[in-house]
């Protein structure tokens, strides 16, 4: 993942709150806010250490000395002595820092009654990063449905469309992941499976779908659309998400990157070229929690960081990496 963003003075004294009253945080914060900062999350078996042995040293003299080669050697700012590129001191520090650069979104999604091929969808939607925060197969109530699709009551299909909803189980799922309301939007397609198969053709409605009604998936379509249909179907999840520290917050991301994790990690060169892409529909049994997977271990890099920071130990396991450049 990455994510170039502003950084504000109160963002800046946030990430490094350790550091506030270190004789050099007044260059570093005027550095962290002086232009766009740049953010990516690493994949990497021993990516800790691996992402700080290939930084160098935190000392930019000792950097051009000692190892030229290093990227903060060759991607020092002459003009400033505060390095420009920042790595995760532990896992449990990465952890930290990608909760606070790429905090998790949730939305809910539906697999509509008569679905075919309803385990592949389950397992697209894994494979595209998304964590299953919550699942349910409920059959709904014909005044569920109704409330359900309240926004859509006076359109001329909302009876053909309760109808529909009414006569079989549905799957319910919270899902989790960075910008999920728009990614679960993108991954379903269109409304229309015609139009979905003519635009979006690897979507899920253009494989999956029927016809408009019976279109296989629902997604919400906003983030405050989100948040109320999760708490019409599964309650009130809110208090226990306020109350997740952001390490555990990161959670989250941390599964979808292991998700996303291929052989090996990108190059450099590669993740500096890689665009992040956000896309933007009217739609919008026991309750089982998805076994999380083991944490893969984290480290986070940020550029303008010239801050202390704690050697990453060898680990046998993933690493996930934050970098932070502006």
């Amino acid at each position: 993942m990455q994510k170039e963003v502003m950084l504000s003075e109160e963002q800046v004294r946030q990430f490094y709150s350790s550091h506030q009253d270190e004789e050099y945080f007044p260059n570093l914060l005027e550095n962290m806010t002086s232009g766009p900062v740049l953010a990516l999350a690493l994949v990497k078996d021993g990516g800790v250490e691996h992402w700080r042995n290939i930084l160098g040293p935190k000392d930019l003299l000792q950097a051009k000395n000692e190892e030229p080669e290093c990227l903060r050697a060759q991607f020092s700012s002459g003009s400033s002595n505060i390095n420009q590129l920042h790595g995760s001191g532990s896992s449990e520090e990465a952890e930290k820092e990608i909760g606070f650069f790429f905090p998790p979104e949730q939305t809910l999604a539906v697999i509509k009654p008569d679905t075919q091929h309803k385990e592949v969808i389950l397992d697209e939607i894994r494979a595209r990063g998304f964590t299953v925060s919550r699942l349910k197969d409920t059959v709904l109530s014909r005044e569920m449905a109704e409330e359900f699709y309240k926004e859509h009551r006076d359109e001329p299909f909302f009876g053909q469309l309760v109808d529909y909803m009414v006569r079989g189980p549905c799957t319910m799922l919270v899902l989790t992941k960075e910008n999920a309301v728009d990614e679960w939007r993108a991954a379903m397609g269109p409304t229309d499976p015609g139009e979905a198969r003519e635009t979006a053709p690897e979507s899920l409605r253009a494989r999956f779908a029927k016809d408009i009604l019976q279109n296989a998936v629902h997604g919400s379509s906003n983030q405050t659309q989100a948040h109320d249909k999760i708490h019409f179907i599964f309650g009130d999840i809110s208090s226990e998400n306020e109350a997740v520290s952001p390490a555990l917050e990161a959670e989250e991301s941390f599964a979808e990157l292991k998700n996303l994790q291929t052989s090996r990690s990108p190059s450099f060169h590669e993740l500096r070229n890689q665009t992040e892409v956000n896309t933007t529909d009217p739609e919008g049994g026991d309750e089982m929690t998805e076994s999380q997977q083991t944490s893969p271990e984290i480290t986070a890099v940020s550029d303008h960081s010239g801050t202390p920071e704690t050697p990453g130990g060898s680990q046998k396991h993933h690493d996930i990496g934050l970098t932070v450049n502006v």
